[in-house]
């Protein structure tokens, strides 16, 4: 099933959808909260919310909330939580 575009959308324009599916909504929120998609420790697999959950059985009582950071080799991972730099930038709010 496909969100014709919403998920992307959203992100990309940091706006609530609805009714939509479960990735554009979870899109949304991400975006919303300063995140830049999911990861599951778990498993070490991440997404961003441009394509949020491509896998066929997302773990929705395994992924969590996550930030993406720039590695040596120039790929990028997704790790849980917000990034140090967001953290710091909210607390001086």
């Amino acid at each position: 099933m496909t969100d014709d575009g919403q998920t992307e959308k959203a992100a990309s324009e940091g706006t609530s959808v609805s009714p939509c599916s479960i990735p554009a909504i979870c899109a949304a929120w991400l975006t919303e909260n300063g995140y830049d998609g999911l990861c599951d420790p778990t498993m070490e697999c991440g997404c961003s919310v441009i394509d949020l959950m491509p896998c066929d059985s997302p773990g929705l009582n395994t992924c969590v909330p996550a930030h993406k950071e720039l590695q040596d080799d120039g790929d990028w991972l997704m790790f849980p939580g917000k990034s140090n730099e967001r953290l710091t930038s909210a607390l001086r709010e």
